[in-house]
């Protein structure tokens, strides 16, 4: 029992990276989700900067040296060497927390989670409860995260990937059109349909 409780203390006296990055492993571990420590840092980090523009946190997460053009985003960490590496850990760790999940968007969206935690009045700690429902009932619930496309959605790919896109897409004649359609049709019906819209590259 003494343990345990000097666990939890322990957790109490852990800064808010070290909590989030606790909470996604414990969640990985429960779930016999095997994945690598710089992807654990990479879930924790998009965890943490909520929604982000696909480049910006590419950059964000790599190497200072190896940077395309610098990030807007009030989290960095150098994870990776390169840009492309953090995307390609993106396309890996999308099944644990979606590349998309902004926690203060998750509270916003969820009533009864706001109303649960109305008295409390740092954003870190809110950053911090909000993860740790999402990965424990959350997504198991279907829950909504985010009204935005995830950072690393690609219209095209996504149409590609299904027969039904393309056969829908085969008379636009223009890209924006295309474009436009592959949004919508992700927003309204192909998140809750579980589609997926990258195609994975391992080099």
């Amino acid at each position: 029992m003494g343990t345990i409780v000097n666990q939890v203390k322990k957790i109490g006296h852990m800064n808010l990276w070290d909590i989030v990055k606790f909470q996604v492993n414990l969640h990985c571990h429960l779930n016999n989700i095997t994945i690598s420590d710089s992807d654990l840092e990479c879930l924790t980090l998009l965890a943490i900067n909520g929604e982000s523009e696909l480049t910006s946190f590419c950059n964000a997460a790599c190497e200072t040296d190896e940077r395309i053009r610098e990030h807007n985003l009030m989290w960095e960490r150098e994870i990776f060497k390169t840009p492309q590496s953090v995307r390609n850990s993106i396309n890996k760790i999308e099944n644990v927390l979606p590349t998309d999940f902004n926690p203060l968007t998750y509270i916003r969206l969820n009533p009864d989670i706001e109303k649960s935690i109305n008295h409390i009045a740092s954003d870190e700690e809110k950053i911090e409860l909000s993860i740790k429902h999402y990965l424990t009932h959350g997504k198991k619930e279907n829950r909504q995260y985010t009204d935005k496309l995830p950072i690393n959605f690609n219209p095209f790919i996504y149409i590609n990937l299904y027969t039904d896109l393309k056969n829908e897409t085969k008379k636009m004649t223009s890209d924006e059109e295309k474009i436009e359609f592959a949004k919508k049709h992700y927003l309204s019906c192909g998140k809750k349909e579980g589609r997926k819209y990258y195609a994975y590259n391992s080099n």
